[in-house]
């Protein structure tokens, strides 16, 4: 029997997809995705891992973050994460990178690069930052007066969008409007996304958690994620395949899912 390694780019992924999440449907868009690494604690809890040298590595985590962005019309990113992380690339890095980008084109039907759009609401964005010039095709979302700053500052390939109250409601709202995007894939910090399961209705479709089973090292706690009880209520359909043990220890990977 071929390793998964030798297999067809489409069966590749979907075979990993399978072993991950015990499910392998993911060529119809997705609306609203969020995709997270948190960190279980003793009492059952999550807690968001921060990106730093005490982060548990994962490689199936990696490639977890890559099929989020190879699914994605629309990588949703802020500069608050910019400017933690300076060496940041939206690529897909992956160990089935390749597999990834020919699944996007033949499994999806989507040639190009997605949008990677930075919600900001600043204008001190470094130009010269790897997330405005890699393969996603960049783009800043921000308010009227950081626009204007940033107006004839920004590379010709960078777009500009300035609006009232830029907050990430606005923006998946602009994003389907202006770019007819049918899977808009967030990665932003709890900060940003708690208002999603918190206030008013629940704007996330998707939620594709990979969760840290081991000890999580006090470097790489960050802030509670939602509580199990908040998503158990919001996220009725679960997908989840067998805890797969890497160096740094047991993992989980979970696709909640609200419909359908």
């Amino acid at each position: 029997m071929a390793t998964i390694e030798h297999l067809p780019p489409a069966v590749a992924v979907a075979e990993r997809v399978r072993r991950l999440y015990g499910d392998e449907s993911l060529s119809d868009p997705a609306g609203v995705v969020h995709v997270a690494a948190v960190g279980r604690e003793p009492d059952g809890g999550l807690v968001v891992l921060k990106i730093n040298q005490s982060t548990p590595h994962s490689l199936h985590d990696r490639f977890a973050l890559d099929l989020a962005r190879a699914r994605a019309d629309v990588i949703v990113t802020t500069g608050a994460i910019l400017r933690a992380e300076p060496g940041l690339r939206y690529e897909l890095a992956s160990d089935r990178a390749d597999a990834l980008h020919t699944w996007r084109m033949d499994q999806l039907g989507r040639p190009t690069p997605p949008l990677v759009v930075v919600l900001t609401g600043r204008e001190d964005i470094d130009l010269d930052h790897p997330t405005l010039h890699g393969w996603a095709q960049p783009w800043i979302f921000t308010n009227v007066d950081a626009a204007k700053a940033l107006h004839g500052r920004l590379p010709q390939h960078v777009g500009l969008a300035g609006v009232p109250s830029p907050d990430l409601e606005t923006l998946i709202e602009w994003a389907q409007r202006r770019f007819d995007a049918r899977t808009i894939t967030i990665e932003a910090g709890p900060a940003t996304t708690r208002p999603l399961y918190e206030e008013g209705p629940c704007l996330v479709d998707e939620l594709m958690l990979s969760v840290f089973e081991g000890t999580i090292p006090t470097d790489a706690r960050g802030d509670p994620f939602a509580s199990e009880r908040t998503l158990e209520r919001l996220f009725p359909r679960r997908h989840e395949g067998e805890v797969v043990e890497e160096n740094s220890g047991p993992w989980r990977f979970v696709r909640l899912l609200r419909t359908g």
